[in-house]
């Protein structure tokens, strides 16, 4: 399955939900180098988790939440409550750290969107 299939649904008219962490596109802007086609294809994959509507309240209240796996095929974890003026903290799957939600439970048709002030990055080792 991939991202976009995922994400056009048919229009928004698919039967499986999904949630997308979107980042800013200053957190696109602040990335050190522009990744090539082959790169960022699991990078954008690494936003979409399918098949699941995660909403701001299904996180672990005051603790860590790890999300089911995204398209890339990793996790990430969601830390509540956030810091530095941060809903909550996100470690993406390569460990990076420093990564926030700044809003949250925005619902589309067949999914629900986050948006993250920094791009997530999959762990490149597996």
């Amino acid at each position: 399955m991939d991202f976009v299939s995922v994400l056009s649904a048919q229009g928004g008219s698919g039967d499986d939900p999904f949630t997308v962490f979107a980042p800013t596109n200053d957190a696109f802007a602040a990335l050190s180098s522009i990744p090539g086609e082959a790169d960022l294809i699991p990078i954008l994959q690494h936003h979409v988790i399918a098949t699941a509507n995660i909403r701001s309240g299904d996180l672990t209240p005051n603790g860590v939440t790890t999300t089911p796996a995204t398209l890339e095929g990793d996790t990430f974890t969601i830390t509540l409550p956030g810091t530095n003026g941060n809903i909550a903290d996100v470690t993406d799957g390569a460990g990076n750290t420093g990564i926030g939600i700044d809003a949250v439970d925005v619902q589309a048709v067949n999914g629900i969107i986050h948006v993250l002030d920094a791009v997530l990055l999959p762990n490149t080792m597996n």
